[in-house]
C-alpha cells in the first residue's frame, strides 16, 4: 500500500513538473510568407504616407484658418490698395487651399495595402474614392465661380467690383476647406 501512495506522489509531482517546463521552453518564432512579409512592408508605407500628406493638408487647413480669424487688409485706406492687398490673399490662401486639396486627394487615392488576393478589390476602392473626389471637385469649382460672378455682377463698373469679387472667392475657398475637412474628418484626423 504504501508503494501505490509513494506512486501516486511521484506522479503528482512529475505531471506539474512537466507542465512548467513545457511553459518555460521558448516558442518558437512565427516565420512570415513572403506575402506576409510584403504585406507588412507595404502597410508600413502606406501609414508612413497618410500620416505625411494628412499633416501637410491639415497644416494648409490650420493656417488658413489661422489667417481668416484675423482682419483682411486692416491697413489698406483705398480702394486700389484694398484690391492689391486682396490679390495678394487670394495669393496665399490658393496656395493653402491648393496645398489641402491636393494632400487629400491623395490620401484618397493612397490604395489600401492588400494581400494578393485582395489587392483588386482594394485598388478599385482607392480609385473609386478618388474619383468622387475630382468629380465632386469640378462640380464646386464651377459653382464657386458662378456665385463669385453673381455677386460681382451686383457691382458691375464700379471701382469695388474687383473687391467684391476677391472677397467673394476668399469666403468660397475657406468655406469649401472647412467643408472638407469636416467631410473627409476621418482621413484627416484619425
Amino acid at each position: 500500500m504504501r508503494t501505490g501512495i509513494a506512486v501516486v506522489l511521484f506522479c503528482g509531482m512529475i505531471v506539474p513538473m512537466g507542465y512548467a517546463a513545457q511553459d518555460a521552453a521558448p516558442s518558437a518564432k512565427k516565420v512570415l510568407t513572403p506575402a506576409q512579409a510584403e504585406y507588412q512592408q507595404k502597410s508600413k508605407e502606406y501609414f508612413t504616407a497618410l500620416a505625411k500628406l494628412r499633416a501637410t493638408a491639415n497644416s494648409a487647413y490650420d493656417t488658413e484658418m489661422a489667417r481668416a480669424k484675423g482682419a483682411t487688409c486692416p491697413s489698406a485706406d483705398t480702394t486700389l490698395s484694398v484690391n492689391e492687398c486682396l490679390s495678394g490673399e487670394i495669393t496665399v490662401t490658393q496656395t493653402n487651399y491648393v496645398t489641402f486639396v491636393s494632400a487629400l486627394r491623395c490620401m484618397l487615392s493612397l490604395p489600401l495595402p492588400a494581400l494578393a488576393a485582395d489587392k483588386v478589390v482594394k485598388g478599385n476602392v482607392a480609385h473609386s474614392e478618388a474619383a468622387k473626389f475630382d468629380h465632386l471637385q469640378t462640380v464646386w469649382t464651377s459653382f464657386a465661380k458662378e456665385q463669385c460672378r453673381v455677386a460681382v455682377d451686383q457691382y458691375r463698373g464700379g471701382t469695388i467690383m474687383p473687391s467684391v469679387g476677391a472677397e467673394c472667392e476668399l469666403r468660397q475657398m475657406r468655406a469649401r476647406l472647412t467643408e472638407l475637412d469636416t467631410v473627409y474628418d476621418g482621413p484627416l484626423h484619425r
